[in-house]
């Protein structure tokens, strides 16, 4: 009977780590982000020539940051910037402005 009462207390546990994990991976994707705000403004809404990335869904976000670091790309910075990211990176980030 107690064996079973930690089990069933166990699986009540499971969805606070997983939204844990979910906090810190938007923690970490809105520090990254950061950088981004200099030309992207803030939360990503670009103005003028530079491009709002702000609600991009991840695909989208994951796909020209991968084709920038690529060097296939030549773009005003974007092409110098992206190498600097890893792929986690990428994806905390992409993460983080879908959900703006």
């Amino acid at each position: 009977m107690k064996v079973i009462f930690w089990v069933i207390i166990l699986i009540g546990l499971l969805p606070l780590t997983a939204s844990g994990s979910d906090t810190n991976d938007y923690i970490q994707g809105r520090a990254l982000a950061a950088t981004c705000t200099g030309c992207h403004g803030t939360d990503g809404r670009g103005q003028g020539g530079i491009p709002n990335i702000s609600g991009w869904e991840r695909k989208v976000f994951v796909d020209r940051m991968l084709y920038f670091k690529s060097g296939n790309a030549q773009a005003t910075l974007m092409h110098q910037i992206a190498p600097g990211y890893t792929l986690e990176q990428i994806n905390l980030m992409a993460q983080y402005f879908s959900k703006k």
